[in-house]
Order: structure tokens, then sequence, then C-alpha cells
């Protein structure tokens, strides 16, 4: 059902969303307003301490300065990997999945709760743990 991995480092550039998880598409939108094009890109959600980044991988080391956004590391370590699929109709599992997977290991509560949007249809899920 979940499988346990190691996540490298992943440099990118973020808008933190202003109001938690409660404007995370806004955030989103944000973030995708600054690309001519998202072909190739890959975003990323992530959760730490109520506070909300929606994150794109950057391509090169000057790309966040060149988009006018903040830059980060998200911390790579061993994360509980899950799916949703056709995610975009079921967004209360999200919460729920990450909810079921800290059953099945001890969650590094030091490292942002992770969301990878692989595609419209399908959303990876990694959960820190220790």
């Amino acid at each position: 059902m979940y499988a346990e991995i190691i996540q490298p480092d992943l440099n990118v550039a973020f808008i933190v969303s202003r109001n938690g998880l409660q404007t995370t598409a806004e955030a989103f939108n944000q973030l995708e307003a600054k690309l001519d094009s998202l072909t190739g890109r890959k975003f990323y959600g992530t959760y730490l301490n109520g506070e909300y980044r929606a994150c794109l991988l950057t391509q090169d080391q000057d790309e966040s300065t060149r988009l006018e956004l903040p830059s980060w590391t998200i911390p790579g370590g061993k994360y509980l990997k899950a799916k949703i699929k056709n995610w975009s109709r079921k967004i209360p599992s999200i919460k729920t999945t990450f909810e079921d997977m800290e059953k099945f290991a001890s969650h590094d509560k030091s490292r942002p709760y992770i969301e990878f949007y692989r595609s419209f249809a399908e959303l990876i899920l990694f959960l820190p743990i220790i």
C-alpha cells in the first residue's frame, strides 16, 4: 500500500499560501502565472507548521531570481510514499491519506509533508519518517 523511499533534496521556487490550506489553489495560480509554459515543469506542495507552499522545481540556480520568487530546498531523506489517482476529484482524501500513513511509520515533524503533482490524474504524497 505504502512504499518507503529515500527522497533527494529538491531545489524549488515557491509562493506561500496566504491562508494555509484554504488558499492552495490561489498560490498555485500565482506560481503558474510566472511561467511562459507549464510543459515539463514539476510542481510540489509542502506543508509544515501551518504554512503551505506552492513550489516549482527549479531548472537552474538562477531561476528563482528570474521569476522574482524566494528559493528553498525541500529536505530529502526517508519518506513514506502513496499515490492518489484522480486527485482533483478527491481533495479531502489528501488529508485522510496522510493521516493513515502516520499509522504506519513514525512521522518526522521537522520536515514537511510533500505533495508531488505528477499530472492532473495522479498525485504522489510523501510523509517524512524517522
